[in-house]
């Protein structure tokens, strides 16, 4: 059941849809791995990769969703809705300027390790800010493992 009244129907995916979920975690980490190394090797400014990463990514999304049809076009419908999104795309333009200016200033394995730790802190500045969300202790307890990898390898490191 979701929240602010909305009933969300909760299914088990079938082995199709696991499988499926495997290769998109397989790629998305793949892809994130080689993004982070080229970017290193790069060596640009890091204005100037986060621009071009930011336009290369607009780029597909327009693709994607006007030329191949892979999902519907939404148009924004309300005022609300375009600065709920523009504060989206704020945030998310500032996570992209401060991952590639720390790329820029660290080793990548210590850049890593701390990009390791945003689920952590997101859990905390949800519990801060968004008082009507709360995290379950189940989901606290998910974090641990991150937890606790971050620190060994931040041990390993030194």
């Amino acid at each position: 059941v979701g929240g602010r009244g909305l009933r969300v129907e909760e299914t088990q995916p079938g082995w199709k849809g696991r499988i499926e979920l495997l290769v998109y975690i397989l790629l998305w980490y793949g892809t994130s791995v080689i993004c982070t190394n080229t970017s290193k090797q790069l060596g640009i400014h890091w204005s100037i990769l986060t621009l071009s990463q930011l336009s290369i990514s607009s780029l597909c999304g327009f693709l994607l969703i006007n030329c191949l049809k892979f999902v519907p076009y939404q148009p924004i419908a309300s005022s609300s809705q375009l600065r709920a999104t523009a504060l989206l795309a704020a945030v998310f333009t500032m996570g992209f300027l401060t991952l590639n200016s720390a790329l820029g200033m660290m080793h990548v394995s210590l850049v890593m390790t701390l990009r390791a730790t945003e689920p952590l802190f997101t859990l905390v500045l949800a519990a801060a800010l968004l008082k009507s969300e709360r995290a379950s202790p189940a989901m606290a307890a998910a974090l641990l493992p991150v937890i606790a990898g971050a620190g060994l390898s931040s041990v390993s490191s030194s």
